[in-house]
């Protein structure tokens, strides 16, 4: 169950978050940071969730595990790239890691996690 960033006694149902801007995303990680009683659903804790978006971002710029080839990247890579700007997010099994990225730790300091994030 997700809680609402203003109180603790609201629960609230899942929600999407799509953003129109990098601003939006980072008021919303303000809101998440300051929250007393946030929990995410699935199996992961909210730390392994914040450093996986973390790594996500990160690796997406070093084109991780290995820059792909830019035929890959113009026809495949590019075909991927637009499905998922079009749905507005990006989609995979949320119990997955990224594959060959370090292991995430199970627990965490949650804060230490919106620093890296």
């Amino acid at each position: 169950m997700v809680f609402d960033h203003k109180t603790t006694h609201q629960p609230l149902q899942k929600r999407e978050m799509k953003f129109n801007s990098l601003e939006e995303a980072y008021q919303e990680l303000e809101q998440m940071e300051m929250a007393q009683n946030l929990s995410v659903g699935g199996q992961w804790s909210l730390y392994q969730n914040i450093i996986h978006c973390a790594q996500s971002i990160e690796f997406s710029y070093q084109g991780y595990p290995q820059m792909k080839p830019a035929i890959y990247q113009r026809t495949l890579g590019s075909l991927v790239w637009n499905r998922f700007k079009g749905q507005g997010y990006m989609s995979h099994d949320l119990n997955d890691p990224i594959p060959a990225a370090p292991i995430i730790d199970a627990v965490g300091e949650t804060k230490l996690a919106f620093e890296v994030g």
